[in-house]
């Protein structure tokens, strides 16, 4: 194999497994990283890695779509800045650090979504798609209580609900499970984890719904490939496979 070749096969390897590289870094952010630390076996600052961590990978998960990608790349760089001259935990450049970075994952979340829900045969990267947009969802939540937290003290029960408590408070709402340790009390609380709830089974109903009928109408799953938009799937050409 010729260097160019050698190359052109790393790069397309890469770009095919660029969501399984932001699942894995979701995964170990939220359900390792996080608890890790919140019991002392890890330093503060892993978290914060994981978060830069967390910002690259996700810029490269949409690589190829030029708009997309620089959208993304310079709400990163802009919240990284922001967080890292921080210092205070309320005030305006505390509420918008916590803003833009709830952007990029909302845009992030709606930039994996779009393949997600396309027309096509129904591989892996769909459903890596799926589970990426929905731990993103959790996340999102997770930072909308803790910045709600902040500002207003009191908004949950306990009162002393850290950001890793909130995140896990974000997770068994959107599933719906609702243990009962935390609870929203102040209104804007509540209203944010009623719409958590009623979203968590919504995605998976219309999500469901969506593969399934996919899958019926082009006979299956396929071959894995790089998870792409509607207009770029060959074999799905105005809703009939090529011959």
């Amino acid at each position: 194999m010729t260097p160019g070749a050698l190359a052109t096969w790393t790069r397309a390897r890469a770009e095919e497994y660029r969501l399984t590289y932001l699942l894995v870094v979701l995964v170990f952010a939220m359900f390792v990283a996080s608890p890790l630390v919140k019991i002392g076996v890890l330093r503060p600052v892993v978290v914060d890695v994981t978060f830069v961590l967390l910002l690259i990978v996700g810029v490269a998960s949409v690589a190829g779509r030029r708009e997309l990608t620089i959208g993304l790349a310079a709400m990163a760089g802009l919240a990284l800045i922001v967080r890292l001259v921080v210092s205070e935990t309320t005030g305006p450049t505390a509420v918008l650090a916590a803003v833009l970075t709830m952007l990029f994952f909302a845009l992030l979340a709606a930039a994996v979504l779009g393949p997600v829900l396309s027309y096509g045969r129904i591989t892996s990267r769909h459903i890596e798609g799926a589970v990426v947009v929905y731990l993103l969802l959790g996340l999102l939540w997770g930072l909308g209580y803790q910045l709600l937290s902040d500002f207003v003290p009191g908004a949950f029960n306990p009162r002393s609900a850290d950001a890793y408590t909130l995140y896990y408070f974000s997770l068994v709402t959107l599933t719906t499970v609702g243990y009962g340790d935390i609870v929203p009390v102040h209104p804007l609380a509540r209203s944010l984890a009623t719409a958590e709830a009623v979203t968590g089974p919504l995605f998976l109903a219309i999500l469901v719904a969506r593969l399934v009928s996919q899958a019926l109408a082009t006979g299956g799953g396929g071959d894995d490939r790089p998870l792409r938009g509607e207009n770029d799937h060959p074999e799905i050409r105005g809703g009939h496979a090529d011959g």
